[in-house]
């Protein structure tokens, strides 16, 4: 069973909420990814200064890469924030 927090947290002030919600068992995909495509602003789309939107997985999975896509000032006529992207895969127990 895979259990994943996603979406936007409204963290910049109070960046500690992805930790709190990570605990001991999640994880913040960005932080955890073996690589990253940029350096994970998301908001506003148009010009992103902020790291509000995120994916949190079980430590137990492998995040294989995060990313912020470019869009090209495509995403924000459709929303005010940049998606993250995290590909990941289940770790095998021995």
């Amino acid at each position: 069973q895979l259990t994943l927090v996603t979406g936007d947290f409204n963290d910049h002030r109070e960046p500690e909420v992805v930790v709190v919600l990570a605990a001991t068992t999640h994880v913040d995909a960005w932080e955890a990814a073996e690589t990253r495509s940029s350096v994970g602003l998301t908001n506003p789309a148009d010009a992103p200064y902020q790291r509000l939107d995120h994916v949190v997985i079980p430590r137990s999975w492998r995040v294989i890469a995060a990313e912020v896509p470019t869009t090209n000032g495509l995403m924000s006529r459709l929303s005010d924030h940049l998606p993250v992207i995290a590909r990941v895969s289940q770790m095998r127990s021995k």
